[in-house]
């Protein structure tokens, strides 16, 4: 029978000497290292007589893989053959097609691999259709759906390594399933496929964990935005699964981080008694090489399963006993999540809780030996121009383990999201998708803040931002997370419901005055007023608007703080019930 898939003729002789050339060059290297010299001295031809034929290399290689085509189709009298010799052609030539694969002429070898699967599909399916009431654009329509299918089926096969064999592949296809012609029926009619098809869909898609559920062309096509599972992490005392391929979380543009989903994460109740503490730097700077090593450890990929797909993002361990700190956006809308550390042991951790509004969620794991827990500096401590570093998982996945630097570029810096106003340090090391949930770390290898936006153009222009990162300051972080722990979810920073600011005093010196008090709060309660003056805080001298934070700071909602007033040359001291900022204002 005469072959539908012989797409042309084959080449006159010169051409064919020139694709011969670089198939046997491409033995040897890739496609970016050979040259048009290599090629005509390989032909015994000059540059002319390859310029005559070809405008360049990639030229050369389009043709080479459409002859190729013809000959790997030729003989095929059913879609399976011509699949199987599809396959195998991939197979046989794997070394050549890899050179490819990883050079700068990929698309090139992507657009084979749609070429090729169009030249299936559009034979099988015009004759599939033939007498049905199927309109020429909605032929097309089902052409290129499979054409995606059975395209993205090769890429994917490649990319992992070619683990099935070609017949394996083509043997997916069964009897049970319908046949082309009443799948092009189904879509003519907008009938729902048997539940059998999907039956049968679903457990192939059990079956074969290590790949997408692709798409046979006999079979009714199952959507999945699930990513590739192109990398197998063989930890020592967790578990051993696949991590998903992708670009990571997200949060590219500042303006679309939140965006909530549900998130169904199964649940762990958090120990009361765990705290997440701050310390100042101790001893001297590390170099970059002993941040690295000393942070690094610490560092988990956090992959949310999504009802979708996967969002993968990074995350922090704050206690040797499996707390972990990320981005609430990261876990959002996911249905289980697990992490990997660095040593490529994975753990399934729970979700204890997690804040929209602060990005903030803390996981938890169940490890058999001690993890390795990060050291959490002062954030309150840093300053413009200190060394900072970053370290995680930008644009996916493949660059795991990446550590930027920069300095920290600005501190207390108020920026807009979704009308909420966040308080952030600022960073000019590179952070990018992938990296939310990770840490910002000092010079001393301690985290002083979680990485969670990146500024980026979201018009038309050409202009670009570079160099604006931002991270939660870890004397904020702290307030959420310990609150999260206890309660399962942040109720709200501890607030005394005032606004201060530090004036000049007589006689030199400053002090703390009331600017307003916010209406139900505990200070309002207490009949505190504007123009009062703080001296004191739970008996700690008062001179300065930090004096009071630090108070503030080490107590918790529902706590009770003593302050000493001045008003009209008279001293008293008042009760202040610490309330969530939440509750009022």
């Amino acid at each position: 029978m005469e072959s539908r898939w012989e797409v042309r003729r084959l080449a006159p002789s010169t051409k064919l000497a020139l694709a011969n050339a670089l198939k046997k060059l491409l033995q040897k290297k890739f496609l970016d290292d050979i040259t048009v010299k290599e090629l005509v001295e390989e032909c015994e031809v000059n540059r002319q007589t390859f310029y005559y034929h070809f405008q360049d290399i990639y030229d050369l290689l389009r043709w080479f893989l459409e002859h190729e085509t013809s000959e790997a189709l030729r003989g095929a009298d059913c879609w399976q053959d011509a699949l199987r010799a599809a396959f195998r052609y991939v197979q046989d030539n794997h070394l050549a097609i890899y050179h490819v694969y990883r050079s700068s002429g990929r698309d090139h070898l992507d657009c084979h691999f749609f070429s090729l699967a169009r030249a299936i599909t559009a034979s099988t399916l015009a004759e599939s259709a033939r007498d049905l009431p199927l309109p020429e654009r909605e032929l097309d329509f089902l052409a290129d759906f499979y054409m995606y299918a059975i395209a993205g089926m090769m890429m994917g096969w490649l990319s992992d390594d070619m683990r099935e064999e070609p017949e394996e592949i083509v043997s997916w296809y069964t009897p049970k399933e319908p046949e082309g012609r009443e799948v092009v029926n189904y879509y003519v009619q907008r009938t729902p496929m048997p539940q059998s098809v999907w039956k049968q869909a679903a457990k192939k898609e059990k079956r074969r964990s290590r790949l997408w559920l692709w798409i046979s062309l006999a079979v009714v096509a199952v959507t999945v935005t699930a990513v590739v599972l192109t990398a197998i992490f063989a930890g020592r005392g967790g578990q051993q699964r696949p991590l998903p391929d992708g670009d990571g979380d997200n949060p590219s543009s500042i303006v679309d981080i939140f965006g909530s989903k549900a998130t169904t994460i199964p649940r762990i109740q958090g120990d009361k008694g765990v705290r997440l503490t701050c310390q100042d730097p101790q001893g001297q700077p590390l170099t970059a090489q002993e941040v690295y090593a000393k942070v690094n450890p610490s560092v988990v990929t956090v992959v949310s399963e999504q009802a979708d797909g996967a969002s993968i993002g990074t995350g922090v361990i704050m206690t040797s006993d499996g707390y972990i700190i990320t981005n609430a956006h990261v876990i959002s809308g996911g249905k289980s999540c697990w992490v990997a550390l660095d040593t490529g042991v994975t753990y399934d951790v729970k979700l204890v809780g997690y804040d929209e509004e602060e990005d903030l969620a803390v996981l938890k794991a169940d490890p058999q030996n001690p993890l390795p827990a990060a050291e959490f500096g002062n954030s309150d401590l840093v300053q413009v121009g200190d060394t900072a570093y970053a370290i995680g998982n930008p644009l996916g996945v493949e660059l795991r383990g990446t550590m930027t630097n920069g300095i920290i570029s600005a501190i207390n810096r108020a920026v807009e999201v979704d009308g909420k106003s966040m308080t952030l340090l600022q960073t000019n090391a590179a952070l990018n998708n992938g990296n939310s949930g990770g840490p910002l770390i000092n010079a001393y290898g301690q985290v002083i803040g979680i990485n969670t936006l990146k500024m980026s153009t979201t018009d038309d222009t050409e202009a670009t931002v570079e160099g604006l990162g931002f991270a939660l300051p870890i004397s904020s972080v702290s307030f959420v997370v310990n609150d999260i722990i206890a309660t399962g979810s942040y109720r709200g920073a501890p607030s005394l419901g005032i606004t201060v600011t530090t004036v000049e005093k007589d006689g030199g010196g400053t002090q703390v005055q009331v600017v307003e008090v916010s209406g139900g709060s505990g200070a309002a309660d207490a009949g505190i007023q504007a123009g009062d003056v703080i001296l004191a805080a739970d008996g700690q001298p008062i001179s300065v608007t930090s004096d009071l934070l630090t108070v503030r700071r080490s107590h918790v909602i529902g706590d009770t703080v003593t302050l000493t007033i001045l008003r009209d040359g008279q001293q008293f001291d008042v009760e202040v019930v610490l309330r969530s900022n939440r509750s009022f204002g």
